[in-house]
């Protein structure tokens, strides 16, 4: 039986332009889910795509290698031994000695020695998550900022610090590794290096370590990384059954980068030798083409190989660099806040509403009061009113859901920089227009909406409060462009939905808890960006008051604030502040130019998402936001509404017949 092949990938940030193509092909052509692919393509560090027989990995590699994604096709190598713990070290002009408890080791001078530096408490995990959840909600889902190298090794060195050096061989094997504990180790070995704080001796073991290796890798990853075997669980107090499985998650994560290095190195390398050795022969056949095919090219193969090498090497020493083109990058803004909700009280539908609302009440009220109520109710049922009643409703019911199946079914799909005005579908992709944020999971969204539920007498729920980001537009992006959705009056199906207690986060605590706990419940129901909707609505021109030149210099300076590296022209003495002599010339040079543009009406050109959103039509016409990305799904779902209801309304109409002929008789 073959051995199981890993196919591991370095996750990219920001995203490729064309990861949407990538996923769709990954789906297609490789049966691989296109949400879990984007979880591990799509970020800071390394991540496992896929396992299983080499020969199908190998399939999806020229994908990734077209898209210039980093990835390696490795057998693990099972760990045969865990790093000794060091007890003392003594340290030579050849090397350093590090006496274990049964054994002792020893780091020639200039070997290649990879260090991983891990943190079994679980706080570079938590913080590196609060880093994401934070970096989401105010710059977006294509522009969050991971926590840096710099961080990561305080962080560490602030926890419970575990530092494994692995001695390597020339083929980048794993010959013998040692594992360095704070406080666990004879300090006095250090030398001139040696303090009174066991988190700055095992910082000056490292050190040690680099300046004797030749050859020198430090893994600081343990805990943030997608790999298999090399997860590390969230420690409670002092169990000593989860710090034995995190230490043996770090042995596989020690091994598996052993690995990683040892396949990197040997592609490396015959990629460059192929390609310069390629390149030195086509200049030979262009000197001399009677060279092509013959006996005499193939002699001089090993001549061309040491040309090629000799070329490496005064590259190298030369220090030049090929030059890859660079991709654009893409301004990390934080998105402005959500606008304020409107004043309920100025929409028609909080009228009607109202209106209702009061005449059903002193309907009942009258009704109490003169004791009509049951006597309505007898010659209600008795004359079949009632069920009429019923019946109609659930025809209404059954004809409003075979309307919808009809308009998602006759209403055909436009791509965004097609939209035309009207009744228009479209999909794609939710992307944030504010910095919304969820109020019970904390998490970046383009919509939300939180039931609020308590107990009552009964102890049984009843909702007490539904509060949503109704009034938020968001993006909609397909392949074509960007297009406005106003979700204000809209039927939307959301799929994320999680339940938890007031205040608490269930993105990072859970929500486990039993329902007798608590008086109070919360029901989340969110769009997350970057989910893929359907979109059936109103397609109409934007209708926006104009601005006047004070307006237009507010939102200039905004916009100027928001943007980092233009602030940096106006920081003449360089001291990364800007003071307010500076401030002032950079709101005189924003009030000129908002003024050139007004006079000379150059003003730039406004994008689509800036002049068309779709919103709920008039006239009754259906307005929904389903998180789906299938028709079938949707109208199937309206099939399933409208049976029941026309089998009902038959029922009732039957009922209420039989009643009438019955009084009638």
């Amino acid at each position: 039986m073959s051995q199981e092949t890993y196919l591991i990938v370095t996750q990219q940030s920001p995203p490729p332009e064309n990861l949407q193509e990538v996923l769709t092909s990954l789906t297609r052509e490789h049966g691989l889910d296109a949400y879990s692919s984007r979880q591990r393509l799509v970020g800071q560090g390394l991540s496992m795509l896929h396992k299983g027989d080499r020969k199908n990995l190998e399939l999806i590699s020229p994908l990734l290698r077209s898209e210039n994604i980093h990835h390696w096709l490795i057998e693990p190598t099972k760990p045969r031994f865990a790093p000794a713990i060091i007890r003392n070290l003594q340290q030579d002009q050849e090397g350093i000695t590090f006496t274990c408890q049964k054994k002792k080791v020893r780091f020639e001078k200039g070997a290649s020695v990879l260090a991983v530096l891990a943190d079994l408490s679980g706080q570079l995990a938590e913080r590196s998550v609060k880093q994401l959840l934070a970096s989401h909600a105010y710059q977006g889902i294509d522009n969050v900022s991971h926590i840096t190298e710099e961080k990561i090794y305080k962080t560490i060195l602030q926890g419970k610090p575990v530092l494994d050096l692995y001695l390597l061989s020339k083929q980048n094997q794993i010959i013998d590794a040692v594992r360095v504990l704070p406080g666990k180790f004879d300090h006095t070995g250090l030398g001139e290096r040696a303090t009174a704080s066991s988190r700055q001796n095992l910082h000056q073991m490292l050190e040690l370590s680099r300046e004797n290796a030749g050859e020198f890798q430090l893994e600081t990853s343990f805990g943030l990384v997608n790999l298999p075997n090399c997860t590390l669980r969230k420690p409670t107090g002092e169990d000593p059954d989860t710090l034995r499985k995190n230490l043996i998650s770090l042995v596989h994560y020690g091994w598996l980068m052993a690995d990683l290095r040892k396949q990197d190195a040997v592609s490396t390398k015959e990629t460059e030798d192929n390609e310069l050795t390629g390149a030195v022969t086509a200049a030979i056949l262009a000197q001399n083409p009677a060279l092509a095919g013959s006996e005499e090219l193939t002699e001089a193969m090993p001549i061309v190989g040491e040309i090629a090498a000799e070329i490496r090497k005064a590259s190298r020493e030369d220090g030049l660099k090929t030059e890859e083109p660079q991709k654009p990058q893409t301004r990390n803004l934080p998105a402005p806040p959500p606008p304020q909700t409107g004043r309920h009280w100025r929409t028609p539908r909080f009228w009607f509403g109202s209106i209702g609302g009061f005449v059903a009440i002193a309907v009942i009220f009258l009704f109490e009061r003169t004791d009509a109520l049951p006597s309505l109710a007898y010659y209600g049922f008795r004359l079949g009113i009632i069920p009429t009643l019923f019946g109609v409703l659930m025809f209404w019911g059954g004809f409003y859901f075979l309307n919808l199946k009809r308009q998602v079914e006759n209403t055909p799909t436009s791509k965004i920089r097609s939209v035309a005005m009207g009744m228009v579908e479209v999909k794609g992709k939710a992307i944030r227009q504010y910095a919304l944020i969820s109020p019970m999971t904390h998490a970046a969204c383009a919509w939300y909406r939180l039931t609020r539920y308590r107990r009552d007498r009964n102890r049984n729920w009843v909702i007490s409060s539904i509060t949503s980001s109704g009034n938020v537009p968001f993006l909609l992006e397909d392949e074509t462009g960007r297009v406005c959705i106003d979700p204000t009056g809209a039927t939307v199906r959301s799929k994320s939905k999680q339940e938890g207690s007031p205040g608490q986060s269930s993105l990072l605590h859970g929500s486990g808890f039993s329902d007798n706990d608590f008086s109070e419940k919360w029901v989340e129901e969110l769009i997350f960006e970057g989910t893929l909707l359907y979109i059936l609505g109103f397609a109409a021109v934007k209708k926006e008051r104009k601005s006047n030149l004070r307006d237009k210099k507010v939102e200039a300076l905004r916009e100027l604030k928001r943007d980092p590296e233009a602030m940096k022209k106006f920081d003449t003495d360089g001291d990364g502040k800007i003071s307010e002599l500076e401030w002032e010339e950079a709101r005189a040079a924003v009030e000129d130019q908002v003024l050139k543009e007004s006079l000379t009406g150059r003003d730039r050109r406004r994008r689509q998402e800036e002049q068309i959103v779709i919103e709920k039509p008039t006239g009754g016409r259906p307005f929904i936001v389903a998180e789906t990305h299938s028709e079938t799904l949707l109208t199937s779902r309206y099939v399933r509404y409208t049976i029941p209801l026309f089998i009902g309304a038959a029922l009732c109409t039957g009922w209420a017949i039989s009643l009438l002929v019955k009084w009638l008789n």
